[in-house]
């Protein structure tokens, strides 16, 4: 929690892909629930690959976006996005 109100997060992730390389992700988010457009949730995004097929995505920017699946769900979803 910031002394401004807005909260951060800052969690790694490993994916595996189909074809059984694992992907580092490192997501970075600002939440900021006191917006004046209304709750605001955005995210830089690094990825780590292993040399091969999914280099290319260490070179890259992404940012992401963070929603809130509850009450349905005690989950979040993570939208990631590429800046081209």
């Amino acid at each position: 929690m910031r002394p401004d109100g807005a909260r951060l997060l800052d969690a790694l992730y490993e994916m595996q892909t189909d074809d059984g390389h694992v992907l580092t992700v490192h997501n970075q988010v600002v939440i900021d629930e006191a917006a004046p457009e209304g709750r605001y949730a955005r995210s830089t995004v690094r990825v780590t690959a292993p040399s091969g097929p999914y280099e290319w995505l260490n070179r890259r920017v992404f940012v992401g976006t963070l929603q809130s699946l509850r009450p349905e769900r005690d989950a979040v979803r993570i939208g990631v996005y590429l800046v081209c």
